[in-house]
């Protein structure tokens, strides 16, 4: 019995566990970074009424929660009404002498009635005197009065895209080998699961649980938009460079994008530069995008549009370039298959004599 110790062999032993370790401490770290960090950031608060009691309050808030919250002036109750509903603020304080009021936006999210509640609490405290009325300008849908329904949206979105990229490639390379690979062929795959999944999603978040009380046919264009973009970039990762890009698509749309894509953590609680990165990916604006065609139809919306069908173009162009270098490398071995066919060597099974056109050696080949 030899001694030999392969080396390479116990390398690859201790590195596949060293890095599965690795793997799921950096998950760990990547879903619980949020939590760490989260606070209130210059969320913007429309404030009205005169300018004298603007001031007091401007003042009072700045000792209080200068950096938490960012009072914006508007003209009058009317236009803070219409700036929470564009989603241009959170909620706003009438400073009216007759009747102080607080006008807040529960379909907002947690983030947004937390500062308000905080903000609120601060107001009574400084004027005791003055008892401010609290009106909700956006609630939630009887359906869901909590809110909590709508939350579980963000799950679909930040995994079904992965989900079906990684499910899709699988399937068509492993069990339709070459013809899985045609381009025509995965990209109908990848629009009719986009379209299954966005209809079917929505008819269990919409009229089953009531999560999403806006238009069912606009809803489920915008999942299928979302999902389908992110299974587009799996699919063209995979088809470009192999196995490796389901590690590159993990990394980016689930390790990178669900922790800032106010999913776990409302974006009004990261921090600046990466509540803006989460918007900029499929899940984070997805997101957004649904809450404001269920609540908050004034709100702008091109932008939550245009950043998943960007992200769909990527997958389509990712696709396209690996389906081409498919193409030529297919080719290619042709040309080589067809050169060596006149001269192809054929050994005989019993002589080991190589089999050519004529000849002696080709005689002796046919007569075995």
């Amino acid at each position: 019995m030899s001694d030999h110790v392969d080396a390479p062999a116990v390398g690859r032993t201790v590195f596949a566990p060293v890095t599965a370790a690795l793997a799921v401490c950096l998950v760990l770290v990547a879903l619980s970074w949020p939590t760490l960090v989260a606070r209130p950031r210059q969320v913007p608060v429309a404030i009205t009424g005169q300018p004298q009691l603007v001031q007091q309050v401007r003042a009072a808030v700045g000792r209080q929660a200068a950096d938490a919250v960012m009072l914006v002036r508007v003209a009058d109750r009317s236009a803070a009404v219409a700036a929470i509903r564009r989603r241009d603020a959170v909620g706003a304080i009438v400073l009216d002498p007759t009747h102080p009021e607080v006008l807040t936006a529960a379909a907002a999210g947690t983030a947004a009635q937390q500062v308000m509640s905080q903000l609120l609490a601060g107001l009574q405290q400084q004027s005791r005197a003055i008892t401010f009325s609290v009106t909700d300008v956006v609630p939630y849908s009887t359906g869901d009065p909590a809110g909590n329904r709508i939350t579980t949206a963000a799950l679909p979105l930040a995994l079904g895209g992965v989900l079906g990229g990684v499910l899709l490639t699988t399937f068509l390379t492993t069990f339709l080998g070459a013809t899985g690979r045609r381009r025509g062929l995965m990209l109908a795959a990848l629009l009719g699961y986009g379209l299954l999944a966005g209809f079917g999603l929505t008819a269990i978040l919409g009229p089953w649980y009531g999560a999403l009380p806006g238009s069912y046919l606009i809803s489920a264009l915008a999942i299928a938009l979302v999902i389908g973009s992110v299974a587009s970039v799996v699919a063209g990762l995979r088809r470009l460079i192999g196995l490796p890009g389901f590690a590159v698509s993990a990394l980016l749309f689930i390790l990178a994008a669900m922790p800032i894509s106010g999913a776990t953590v409302p974006r009004e609680l990261l921090p600046g530069v990466w509540a803006d990165l989460g918007q900029w990916l499929p899940q984070g604006t997805g997101t957004t995008l649904l809450r404001n065609l269920s609540y908050f139809p004034d709100a702008v919306t091109a932008t939550d549009w245009l950043v998943p069908a960007a992200w769909a173009v990527l997958g389509l162009l990712l696709i396209l370039v690996s389906g081409r270098r498919a193409t030529s490398g297919e080719l290619a071995e042709d040309r080589q298959s067809d050169r060596s066919e006149p001269g192809e060597r054929v050994e005989d099974d019993h002589q080991g004599v190589p089999a050519a056109p004529g000849g002696l050696a080709g005689q002796r080949a046919r007569q075995a």
